[in-house]
């Protein structure tokens, strides 16, 4: 720091500095005196916009030192120097400022002035070094605060229509995030959805009453709740003419799989009630009678439901939805077994007659039979959207929890979905994949589902394409009003993985609904599940093992699974509600493989002996056969194989001489050691076989090791493994 002294001079130098005009000060410095100013505090200092226009170079034989040892605020801004002489390379202009911080200084207009007299220069008192400041520890950052975004789209729409909420968790997290709705009758909607790793979330919502609804989204991190900002969208009326549905049940002669038919036809009943149908709106003909069927299903009866019921109430704006499930072959739906049939020129006779009498163009058909696909050519025409759940070969898929695509086209239609979501919503379900899988196996076309939509006879699967699509897009089976009947949805659930025959696994899934969840369960393919040649005039009915599902804490469901034979295991989740909507299910692959105690390769020395010892699995192994790893260029083997558990002979093998599998001992019957047992060993080998040179090896499959082995001439070891595989 200065003396008190020097404070002063360097004050008086700073006010010389600012009255004096710049370009005298510079002019002073062709005398061999200079005026020097120190500034050793300066910190933060601006020079901003200096033009130097054809600067001549002065004579200089010292720096230029601009001081100020206490100055706390000065700006040095706009500063324009015209005829502002260069100094030479050796006299560089010096700025220094160790204290200043802030200034705030515009140098008046340049003015020449005479040079002023020189002066003797005066001896320089020595300054004292400064003390440094500590420095200071530096503040740590704060982990920025997670918030959660939300946004929607679009912020007006018609009843009819549907509305995307997403947003992103930040930083990026992956939970569970609740979209919370409040309606505009103040109703409060609670949809669960995952966020991904990167944080975002997304989900697509059908609102059910017009006005203003308001949204958030939140959930829960180590314990903390996170809760977005409330965004609001608006619902105007818009009025939809659902029209009218037919429902057309048959039958086969044997009633084959008619429970699982029934309950199927039933389902969709249920779900275009769902959609703004009533009772007096749909026509249920039944070949059985029960409470809401209207009629026996008959060809009769068709004609009647279409060209006499359904003429006196559809029109150019009032739509027809006819659904059909039964058995079926090629162009042939069984209305009454093989007794009484309905061919795809027929129905399209009836539907022609319609269209011509009403107007009514707008006629969506759907069918649910083996062979449907083939009723495609004939039935198309323009303005008629037809859904089929298979080709015009091929075989559809019944269980008894219905059939299966129509249970999957449903339940997304009961969503708010348009004909086409629908349709490659149900066409990608996990049972139709495994299935097809299986058909193509024995050598039958798979189940592969079908769509038409623009007149021209062609049907195309999922995705939908090539002219069709366009307007089942657009289309919807009833109102959209009514459709906040939403499903379960499966967060997670157990890993594909592979495991070890015998050993016990979970299978666990994570399950949220904004009603109670009714069940939780599993349909399971096992390896050796398959499907003789069928008849193509049936639907085949198909009858998989179930797996159910316990509720646990936290939404979780779980259940205990031992694969008995090795293979690939396909497990199929489902949940349904208490209102009876289904979850869009997941599939779990598990890959069972039977449990291998292998020692792997050993080394020389080698010599033929007895060996003694104990082996622990690490899991269960079933043992068909013993290996004998051989020395190269010997016929190393072994002749005898005997195992013992608590000192009693469990299983043993005898050496059948040089076959071509001569390093096998078969065990015969089989057995099965258990994981973590300890059992012991007798094996007698000949030859050169290869040794594990241990007392004790931790090996693939578990622990062996050698109590003795006495080898052909009498000598004793506890080191000599045998290296052998249990298969």
């Amino acid at each position: 720091m200065l003396t008190d002294s020097k404070f002063l001079t360097g004050v008086i130098i700073l006010l010389l500095f600012i009255t004096t005009p710049i370009s005298g000060m510079l002019e002073k410095t062709s005398t061999s005196n200079i005026t020097v100013s120190n500034a050793d505090i300066v910190q933060q200092m601006a020079l901003i916009h200096i033009g130097i226009p054809k600067p001549p170079t002065p004579s200089l034989q010292f720096p230029v030192i601009f001081d100020a040892d206490i100055t706390q605020q000065v700006a040095l801004a706009s500063v324009n120097i015209s005829k502002l002489p260069t100094p030479s390379s050796h006299m560089p202009v010096i700025f220094k400022a160790d204290l200043i911080q802030q200034m705030e200084f515009t140098p008046p207009s340049f003015v020449p002035t005479p040079t002023p007299t020189p002066t003797p220069t005066p001896t320089p008192t020595p300054t004292p070094t400064p003390t440094p400041s500590p420095t200071p520890t530096p503040t740590p950052t704060p982990t920025p605060a997670r918030i959660i975004t939300i946004a929607v789209t679009p912020d007006t729409l018609n009843i009819s229509e549907s509305v995307t909420i997403s947003g992103a968790i930040i930083p990026a997290y992956s939970t569970i995030v609740t979209i919370t709705f409040k309606s505009p009758l103040g109703k409060i909607i609670e949809q669960p959805v995952m966020s991904t790793i990167s944080g975002s979330y997304s989900l697509t919502f059908p609102p059910n009453e017009v006005g203003e609804w308001n949204v958030n989204a939140s959930c829960v991190i180590e314990g903390e709740k996170i809760k977005s900002e409330t965004v609001s969208f608006t619902v105007k009326q818009y009025h939809i003419e659902v029209g009218y549905a037919i429902l057309i049940v048959g039958r086969n002669d044997d009633w084959l799989s008619q429970e699982y038919i029934d309950l199927t036809a039933n389902m969709t009943y249920e779900t275009l009630l769902k959609r703004g149908f009533t009772d007096e709106r749909i026509f249920y003909l039944n070949p059985r009678n029960f409470e809401k069927v209207d009629m026996l299903t008959s060809k009769e009866n068709v004609s009647y439901a279409i060209n006499t019921w359904a003429e006196e109430k559809v029109g150019t704006d009032v739509p027809l939805f006819i659904y059909m499930i039964d058995h079926g072959k090629e162009d042939t739906f069984l209305l009454k077994g093989l007794s009484e049939t309905l061919n795809s020129s027929e129905l399209d006779s009836y539907l022609d007659e319609l269209t011509a009498d009403t107007g009514c163009h707008k006629i969506t058909i759907v069918i649910e039979s083996c062979s449907s696909g083939s009723f495609i050519r004939n039935l198309s025409a323009p303005g008629r959207i037809i859904v089929t759940s298979t080709s015009e070969k091929a075989n559809a898929l019944i269980e008894k929890t219905g059939a299966t695509f129509s249970k999957y086209f449903f339940n997304a239609i009961a969503k708010g979905e348009s004909i086409k979501e629908a349709f490659e919503e149900a066409s990608n379900a996990p049972e139709i994949k495994s299935y097809s899988d299986m058909l193509e196996r024995v050598g039958l076309p798979p189940q592969i589902p079908l769509l038409d939509d623009n007149g021209d006879g062609i049907g195309h699967p999922a995705p939908v394409c090539c002219g069709d699509g366009s307007l089942s897009s657009s289309t919807y089976i009833g109102t959209q009003f009514g459709a906040l009947d939403f499903p379960p949805t499966i967060l997670d659930s157990t890993d594909n993985q592979t495991v070890i025959v015998g050993e016990e696994i979970e299978i666990w899934a994570i399950v949220v609904d904004d009603f109670e969840v009714k069940r939780v369960y599993a349909t399971i393919i096992d390896p050796d599940f398959a499907i003789d040649r069928i008849r193509n005039d049936t639907m085949y009915e198909i009858n998989l093992t179930t797996l159910e599902l316990k509720e646990e804490a936290g939404n979780k469901y779980t259940a205990s699974f031992i694969p008995k034979k090795e293979g690939r295991y396909v497990f199929i989740i489902h949940a349904i509600d208490e209102e009876g909507n289904i979850a869009m299910p997941r599939e779990i692959i598990i890959v069972a493989t039977e449990g291998k105690f292998d020692t792997g390769p050993g080394t020389y020395p080698s010599i033929m002996g007895i060996h003694r010892g104990t082996i622990i699995p690490s899991y269960n192994i079933t043992v068909r056969r013993v290996y004998t790893y051989s020395c190269p260029g010997t016929g190393g083997h072994s002749e005898e194989v005997a195992f013992y558990e608590n000192g009693k002979l469990i299983a043993k093998g005898t050496w059948n001489g040089y076959h071509s599998d001569y390093h096998y001992i078969t065990i015969s019957p089989p057995i099965t050691l258990l994981k973590g047992h300890k059992y012991n060993y007798t094996i007698k080998t000949g030859s050169y076989p290869q040794i594990i040179h241990k007392q004790i090896a931790n090996v693939t499959g578990g622990i062996i090791t050698c109590s003795e082995f006495i080898d052909v001439n009498g000598r004793k070891y506890t080191d000599w493994i045998p290296a052998i595989r249990l298969e």
